[in-house]
């Protein structure tokens, strides 16, 4: 049972791609924005996402520099605080709702690198859903396989990637994921949905 409603100020939400609590915290940066009980609280709820989990970088791969210093710093915090505890009126409500640090993969080695995005809203304007596709010549089971995913569904050679899944989980497994992804094998067969 959400309570957003009951929520009468803003708040600063900071979150990671890798982090345990990032789909909870997509959900309640929009129940806040959404349902928060006083306008402010709707209007002032922001959100920053950086990379690596919940307790920093996961090692493997690493996305260089880590910037959440420079997306939830000590400064970022107290001009949050003086706004909304200290009521002095610094511009901090003009500032984006939304601040993303994107991932990029590294195409060799282990270090990748990124950059930050800003918005009013998640999902950022121009952000598109996308079906995708996974496929193999038959040796996916690592990530020094041969799986991919592709843009269409797989066909001639292709073969069917499974795996042995408590179906009562399988949501679960989906939800982890922000946005919509559609997964099925290679195919065609539908392996599950998530919204």
């Amino acid at each position: 049972v959400t309570r957003y409603d009951d929520v009468k100020v803003p708040a600063l939400m900071n979150s990671a791609w890798y982090d345990i609590f990032q789909v909870g915290s997509f959900r309640n940066f929009h129940g806040m924005r959404r349902e928060g009980g006083t306008r402010a609280a709707r209007d002032g709820t922001k959100i920053m996402v950086g990379p690596y989990g919940h307790a920093g970088d996961s090692g493997s791969p690493t996305f260089g520099q880590d910037p959440i210093g420079a997306l939830l710093s000590v400064d970022a915090q107290l001009r949050f605080f003086d706004r909304y505890l200290k009521g002095l009126q610094n511009g901090y409500e003009n500032d984006p709702n939304v601040t993303m640090y994107v991932l990029v993969p590294p195409d060799t080695g282990k270090t990748g690198s990124g950059f930050i995005v800003t918005g009013d809203t998640y999902p950022l304007p121009g952000t598109w859903e996308k079906e995708l596709f996974l496929s193999s010549g038959g040796n996916a089971n690592s990530s020094k396989g041969d799986g991919a995913l592709v843009d269409d569904e797989p066909r001639g050679n292709a073969v069917a990637i499974t795996a042995d899944l408590d179906p009562a989980q399988v949501g679960d497994l989906a939800d982890r994921r922000v946005g919509r992804v559609h997964r099925r094998c290679s195919g065609g067969h539908p392996r599950g949905t998530s919204a």
